[in-house]
């Protein structure tokens, strides 16, 4: 079967949903487009008491129409109640957030990431923005998921040049990038839980740069769960803004 970008982008956000169960206290960090837009899709579909914590301080916030990034205004225009960001921050350290998602622009097999930089910290060839809360958040969150829509072997590496952060409280985080599915394992080889239908194992190893072991399939993903999450989607961003993040032309993709 062949995928359309839209089809693989609607793809990756019902597997991103999937991470999401019902009644989970859920949040992202700033401007995180994909994981806002796959929580209230779980909301809708399969967990309609998980409670999104908006890094805006937006307790449930209910959306007319998607914009461009998860921080904008219409945010805190309806919503449930308000949380500061300093207790935000306190609900992260004391472990009473179930499920947040991160990214990075390098990511290795032991589920570190790498938001600070390529190359030495001292002369970095590439700085990145920083870890904002991730430093905090990764290492508390019970159930943190890695994502990235870029799948190469300069993203996925097999030890990142500055670990800006790691789920160290964890055996096994998973990553969901546009070719796979991994649980990555510290101290383990990682694992190769799910191949999306427009790739193959092959392409997987060729564009990783680290080895892995196969496991066992993670989500069922059927064609009627598939088209019932369009349809959703559609719903929620009639603009088709998650479209818009679509990189480059090997693969639909998302950020």
């Amino acid at each position: 079967m062949e995928y359309s970008k839209q089809e693989k982008i609607d793809y990756l956000l019902y597997l991103l949903s999937q991470y999401v169960r019902d009644a989970d206290r859920v949040s992202t960090g700033v401007a995180s487009f994909v994981p806002m837009t796959a929580i209230l899709l779980a909301q809708a579909m399969h967990a309609p008491r998980a409670c999104y914590l908006n890094c805006l301080g937006a307790v449930n916030p209910r959306y007319e129409q998607l914009g461009n990034t998860s921080e904008e205004a219409g945010a805190v225009m309806g919503q449930d109640s308000f949380l500061s960001l300093p207790a935000l921050f306190d609900m992260g350290a004391r472990g009473d957030i179930d499920v947040m998602f991160f990214s990075a622009p390098q990511m290795d097999a032991q589920g570190r990431i790498n938001l600070t930089g390529i190359g030495t910290y001292e002369h970095p060839k590439v700085k990145f923005p920083g870890p904002a809360g991730s430093g905090l958040m990764l290492a508390r969150v019970k159930r943190p998921v890695l994502y990235h829509f870029k799948h190469s072997r300069q993203v996925l590496v097999k030890k990142v040049d500055f670990s800006t952060a790691q789920a160290v409280h964890l055996p096994t985080v998973p990553l969901v990038t546009d070719l796979a599915v991994f649980h990555l394992q510290a101290g383990g080889k990682p694992l190769l839980v799910q191949v999306h239908p427009w790739s193959s194992p092959d392409e997987v190893a060729a564009m990783t740069g680290f080895t892995f072991k196969t496991g066992k399939p993670e989500i069922e993903v059927s064609p009627a769960r598939l088209r019932k999450a369009s349809e959703v989607l559609n719903r929620l961003d009639a603009r088709g803004r998650r479209y818009a993040v679509a990189l480059g032309d090997r693969h639909a993709e998302a950020s």
